[in-house]
């Protein structure tokens, strides 16, 4: 047998690493893995979004219970005889008072800062319940251009906090964002007797 010539097993080699290259398809073991990575992160943006929704049920709840256990109070007032103004006392301050609460989270309610946020509180005129002429309602509507989302967040929860707004109750809350800010708007409102 004679010895194969250098070009004879150059090309041998060349074949041999062809039909290896052939044998391993690499680009379908890379498209698996990338398949395969989307798919993770894909089931890890799932799993954040429902404990999101498990956090933001938890909130409607608190607040469905909360509402809930107001409106026994006020059904459990009609039933008895006791004195309304020791359950919603006259606030003839609750404006100015909401104003001072605002101020350190979002700002000095209705003024104009060049470039800065925009903070507008409107008072509504007072209404008497329908149930109950006895009983009033004022609501403050505050409308907010231009302030972060944790900034309103930390207004209502000093709202109810506060010694004489932990009464109020927040009846509507709006935000949504636009390309360049942010806009909010709530509705607080408080029950006093009539005077």
């Amino acid at each position: 047998m004679t010895a194969p010539s250098p070009e004879h097993a150059r090309q041998a080699r060349a074949y041999a690493a062809s039909l290896d290259a052939r044998n391993r398809p690499l680009f379908l073991v890379a498209g698996a893995l990338g398949v395969l990575a989307i798919a993770v992160v894909y089931a890890l943006w799932q799993i954040s979004a429902v404990y999101a929704a498990r956090g933001s049920l938890a909130a409607a709840e608190a607040r469905a219970q909360s509402y809930a256990a107001q409106i026994a109070e006020i059904r459990a007032l009609r039933a008895s005889d006791i004195e309304l103004t020791d359950y919603f006392p006259r606030q003839p301050f609750f404006v100015p008072q909401l104003e001072a609460v605002l101020r350190p989270t979002l700002g000095e309610p209705n003024a104009r800062t060049p470039g800065g946020p925009v903070i507008r509180v409107q008072p509504q005129p007072a209404r008497t319940t329908v149930t109950n002429a006895d009983v009033r309602y004022t609501d403050v509507r505050v409308n907010t251009t231009g302030v972060a989302p944790e900034d309103l967040f930390a207004a209502l929860d000093a709202i109810e906090m506060h010694d004489n707004l932990y009464r109020s109750v927040i009846m509507s809350f709006r935000i949504a964002s636009t390309p360049t800010q942010w806009i909010g708007e709530f509705t607080s409102r408080m029950y006093e007797t009539t005077p």
